[in-house]
């Protein structure tokens, strides 16, 4: 394994973040995936404690993000072949202007210039425009409750998934139950 310094500036986030609850606020674990726009290559950024809480919520595809932290890549070897592997440890997310109210900006103007004349139809790209233009409602961040996050699946912006060794990704069929033992033991009951 080595590890260097890693920045990432006007990166756009690729995927929706992923939130692995921890046993205390520390240990919380957020991952997702950033990029730059028109272009196939991404990179995985992982994310821990306070840090993953705000993933969860102010993080989702197409938000704008400058990221510092450290490269790592592993060699994993699996049967007979061998995998190399890299990702970023987030050491700081600075959040930059949100990419989906700057897509609306450019539907706006490239209706406008249509409308003026100074476009043709065929000069739009239509697909391009619309892509991934729905943004979360601002939510308050809150500290993660398994119970609370048990009912609805959710745990942070509407996009946010929640994932643990032992149940998978979080259902909401309403026939989870929780309980937390006093040594802060998470046990899920499916009714």
């Amino acid at each position: 394994m080595s590890v260097h310094e890693y920045r990432g500036t006007q990166m756009t986030v690729m995927s929706n973040v992923i939130f692995i609850p921890g046993d205390h606020e520390s240990q919380h674990h957020a991952i997702t995936k950033i990029g730059t726009p028109r272009c196939d290559d991404f990179i995985t950024i992982n994310m821990w404690g306070k840090m993953a809480v705000m993933a969860a919520f102010h993080l989702y595809k197409g938000r704008r993000v400058n990221v510092t932290g450290e490269l790592h890549t592993f060699t994993r070897h699996i049967k007979s072949d061998e995998f190399t592997t890299t990702e970023v440890y987030a050491k700081s997310i600075e959040l930059l202007e949100d990419g989906v109210n700057m897509k609306r900006l450019q539907i706006e103007k490239t209706v406008k210039e249509y409308l003026e004349g100074h476009k043709l139809v065929a000069d739009i790209d239509i697909k391009d425009l619309i892509a991934d233009l729905t943004v979360p409602e601002p939510v308050f961040m809150k500290d993660f409750d398994p119970y609370e996050v048990s009912k609805t699946a959710k745990f942070g912006n509407i996009y946010t998934k929640v994932w643990s060794m032992d149940k998978g990704f979080w259902e909401s069929d309403g026939s989870n139950e929780v309980y937390v033992t006093p040594e802060g033991e998470v046990i899920f009951i499916n009714g």
